[in-house]
């Protein structure tokens, strides 16, 4: 079997070589990173974690171990927004991982009330 090249294509998604190289990533988180990028650049939807975990064809825990293996990594935050009588969930995809807490609460005033890893 020979090793070709891949023709060029239109339409593509860009991800940062941090995610593609990082050899500390299964191929699993990689995949759900690329997935995830590949839609949130459209703005005529809002996209849910859940829509992402019916677009592919392994199961929840499978989903989840890689979504949860993005958030270790530091390449997805989740900041929680109280509005005085509810709770909203805002996800953030980086570019780059930042270590650290990867949950951020809010108080109605926009500032951080606790963060945890």
């Amino acid at each position: 079997m020979s090793d070709g090249v891949f023709r060029s294509k239109k339409g593509f998604t860009v991800v940062q070589n941090s995610v593609t190289r990082n050899k500390e990533l299964s191929l699993k988180a990689k995949g759900l990173y690329m997935l995830i990028q590949s839609y949130i650049t459209m703005p005529e939807k809002s996209w849910l974690k859940s829509d992402f975990q019916g677009m592919v064809i392994e199961g929840y825990c499978a989903f989840e171990s890689a979504w949860k293996e993005l958030k270790r990594a530091g390449y997805i935050k989740q900041h929680i927004y109280s509005t005085g009588k509810a709770f909203r969930t805002e996800y953030e995809l980086l570019d780059e991982p930042q270590p650290g807490d990867s949950i951020f609460y809010y108080n109605k005033d926009g500032a951080v009330t606790k963060s945890l890893q």
